[in-house]
């Protein structure tokens, strides 16, 4: 493995960092990163799984009830995140509350709104 592979994620915080002493109004890159995210759905059972963010969009799950895994997608916009699982069926939004840790809502297609958050692992 060389130099680059093997600090790719300190590279990455390095910049980041760099961009906020500078005073840039910027979010720390998702691709390539591992994630732990842990739900809170009211009425049913808690989850905590892990997420990779892949080139293209293509978000690696490993939500123990997912079927089609191949059909997960992912977005950043600045400081807002957009994960999408099983064809669109819910959709998770959220925002950088640091470096390390997202936080959001997720939304499902019959309305169904709780709580997420997810963090970064690498």
């Amino acid at each position: 493995m060389n130099f680059l592979a093997r600090n790719y994620s300190r590279l990455l915080s390095g910049i980041f960092l760099v961009a906020l002493l500078a005073g840039c109004q910027t979010a720390p890159l998702l691709l390539g990163s591992r994630w732990s995210l842990s739900t809170d759905v009211p009425g049913e059972q808690s989850y905590r799984y892990d997420i990779v963010f892949h080139p293209g969009g293509r978000l690696e799950n490993h939500h123990p009830n997912d079927k089609t895994p191949d059909n997960d997608t992912w977005e950043q916009r600045g400081s807002t995140v957009v994960l999408k699982f099983n064809d669109n069926y819910i959709t998770y939004t959220g925002q950088f509350e640091n470096l390390r840790t997202l936080k959001g809502e997720a939304l499902n297609i019959r309305g169904l709104r709780f709580p997420w958050t997810a963090v970064r692992l690498d």
